[in-house]
């Protein structure tokens, strides 16, 4: 399996332990992330293929006052990815983020050590 591709960008994961910059587990920051825009069609099929890959994802969210929606996931290592999308999203299939019962980005349940199938 090659890189994950998110519109033009595509990312590759390698473990380098030695690194200063290595994700810390657990981390529930919401910065830093990468966001990538996507066309509302496009976010519900990253979404889908991230889970079908295995990978937790949350969201999608609405942003309060912003005309965003948006998912997050991690790579295996711990980096911070987000998709959003600007255009017209069906309101009733995103969660208003930071609405009781809703909260915010849950970081570290996102935390996996996701292999790809053989």
């Amino acid at each position: 399996m090659g890189p994950l591709r998110i519109g033009q960008s595509g990312f590759e994961c390698t473990q380098d332990v030695g690194s200063p910059l290595y994700p810390v587990p657990d981390d529930n920051n919401i910065s830093r992330h990468w966001s990538f825009g996507a066309s509302t069609a496009a976010l519900d099929r990253y979404r889908v293929s991230l889970q079908d890959a295995g990978l937790p994802v949350a969201g999608p969210y609405r942003h309060r006052a912003l005309d965003l929606v948006s998912i997050y996931f991690k790579s295996p290592e711990g980096h911070k990815f987000e998709i959003g999308t600007w255009e017209p999203y069906p309101p009733e299939k995103a969660d208003l983020m930071g609405a009781p019962g809703v909260g915010f980005i849950p970081w570290p349940k996102m935390d996996h050590h996701w292999k790809p199938r053989s």
